[in-house]
């Protein structure tokens, strides 16, 4: 959510250690009517401490905006949430802009005031970690704002380390802030290198970043550059297959390649496109997909589609199929072990997993079931009665010299 820098903390989570006995709230993701609530606890959080840098609090509109960023981009953002209330938020966002940094996230985490010392955050903290984890990402910072002593605890609970103190960056309310700085390693973290991204094909799923993400920019699947061929090469001059390789060396820089398109003017000059803008702009930042799990999209009928997941282990009451306005998302995550089971060896997948699908205009779920470790989602095309095609009735009058002729 971009809030500022120095958004790493758990803000009002003093108590670092065990959920206190009774109820816990359930994690989940954040849906877009909860940014109201989010909104509300993260503005308390800006204007009485220096967890967040922000000096104002930011609209509703504007939360919900930097969330659809998040969510479109690919990350976690969850809410802890208890008899329909919302009591506190967590989300990974980019660390820092270059390509570089792809496999590494910031995290965030936010209780509402009044829910402190209920284990609310670390239950938070955890979740967003094993979230992380499962697309693929291998370091997760944490800026601390103010070098709160609670999130540095809670943090450190959960297997940050301290990689150091920025002095005097930030300044609020009268003074002078430092920030802390923690970091943790995800899954094999530096043990191994990144995968190779995934030569994913599917018709129109939501870009987000999944194991190992690479810009396609500047990184695309296959891509071969120019060698440039020596002087006196028999290649100098020739053009077609024969004069492209693999590089040895890029032709220009990454960053170079890296371009952005401005969709302001079309705003400006447009009225009621901007749905199709954002399709655009978001497709211009798409990252590659995590391809977990497989999932096939094939065309049943004219206007009849569906979407075939491989879930195998997973059970109906695991997974969450919403549909809402152009967005189709499907949510999985197991449940925890059978008491008394010890697991020895796990081959069966079961890391949970997000997939969601922007969908044409008129697209509707008409059903989905779950058999044979296959889910089946059945999509429909209805086309509402006043914008189908129709014929238009040519009428023809009779010409004047035609009247006066009919008179005589």
């Amino acid at each position: 959510m971009e809030e500022a820098p120095g958004d790493g903390s758990a803000a009002e989570e003093p108590d670092a250690g065990a959920a206190r006995p009774g109820a816990q709230p359930p994690i989940r993701a954040t849906g877009e009517a909860d940014v109201a609530a989010v909104a509300e606890i993260y503005a308390h959080h800006v204007r009485t401490g220096a967890a967040s840098f922000e000096l104002g609090a930011p609209s509703e509109a504007e939360m919900l905006r930097r969330w659809r960023d998040i969510v479109h981009a690919g990350y976690p953002h969850l809410v802890a949430v208890q008899d329909g209330r919302v009591l506190g938020y967590a989300y990974a966002s980019a660390y820092r802009a270059r390509p570089a940094y792809r496999h590494t996230v910031e995290d965030s985490v936010y209780v509402r005031a009044g829910c402190a010392r209920r284990g609310i955050g670390r239950r938070l903290l955890a979740a967003l970690i094993e979230a992380c984890e499962a697309r693929g990402f291998r370091q997760i910072i944490a800026v601390i704002g103010d070098n709160a002593p609670a999130s540095i605890a809670l943090h450190a609970a959960l297997g940050f380390e301290h990689a150091g103190i920025l002095k005097a960056v930030g300044f609020k309310f009268g003074r002078w802030c430092d920030t802390t700085l923690m970091q943790r390693a995800l899954g094999p973290g530096d043990r191994l290198p990144p995968r190779p991204p995934a030569r994913n094909a599917g018709i129109a799923p939501r870009p987000r970043p999944g194991r190992d993400r690479a810009y396609p920019l500047l990184n695309p699947p296959g891509l071969d550059l120019i060698r440039l061929p020596s002087r006196g090469s028999k290649e100098l001059g020739r053009s077609g297959a024969g004069g492209v390789r693999r590089p040895l060396y890029p032709c220009c820089s990454l960053e170079d390649v890296a371009m952005r398109y401005d969709f302001s003017p079309l705003y400006r000059s447009t009225v009621g496109f901007d749905r199709l803008f954002d399709r655009l702009d978001g497709a211009s930042r798409a990252e590659s997909l995590d391809g977990w799990p497989p999932y096939d999209i094939a065309k049943t009928g004219e206007d009849r589609y569906r979407i075939t997941m491989a879930v195998a282990g997973f059970a109906p009451d695991e997974i969450e199929i919403t549909a809402q306005g152009s967005t189709l998302l499907v949510v999985g995550q197991r449940a925890g072990e059978e008491e008394g089971v010890q697991v020895l060896h796990r081959g069966i997948a079961a890391r949970p997993f997000r997939q969601s699908f922007d969908l044409a205009d008129h697209l509707k779920v008409v059903g989905a079931h779950l058999e044979n470790g296959l889910l089946q989602i059945e999509l429909v095309r209805e086309i509402p009665e006043a914008m189908k095609p129709r014929r238009v009735e040519i009428r023809s009058e009779p010409s004047a010299a035609a009247a006066r002729r009919q008179v005589a």
